[in-house]
């Protein structure tokens, strides 16, 4: 118990977090932040904004982009689909390790209240 007591009070004794709600995560400020919004917002990947600006071609230009769409919706289709899965497992991840890290650093308290008490005695 009492080298328990020294090791606790050696001056590299890295010190914990007293409160849970210090902690950022990355998915709620920064580049990652951005990221995950632009994730959210632009996995719908079916509009596409087919321009041509040449009056001359504008008669074949119309059925050429009816073709490309026609031809292009089953692919696309597939995409978002696959785009709208991978946000939503992006999502859960996110929350899976949001929750691991409030877990984590409660624990880390409860130990540094633990580490006090045995301290005290």
């Amino acid at each position: 118990m009492e080298r328990i007591r020294e090791s606790v009070g050696q001056p590299g004794h890295v010190e914990t977090p007293t409160t849970p709600e210090k902690h950022v995560s990355p998915f709620e400020e920064g580049e990652a932040a951005v990221d995950f919004a632009y994730l959210h917002s632009g996995y719908d990947t079916r509009n596409v904004n087919l321009v041509f600006r040449r009056a001359i071609l504008v008669p074949f230009v119309g059925v050429a982009k009816r073709a490309v769409r026609r031809l292009l919706t089953p692919i696309l289709q597939r995409q978002v689909s696959y785009n709208a899965a991978s946000t939503r497992v992006i999502t859960h991840i996110k929350d899976w390790i949001g929750t691991l890290q409030r877990d984590h650093l409660s624990e880390l308290c409860a130990v540094k209240q633990q580490m006090e008490a045995v301290r005290r005695i």
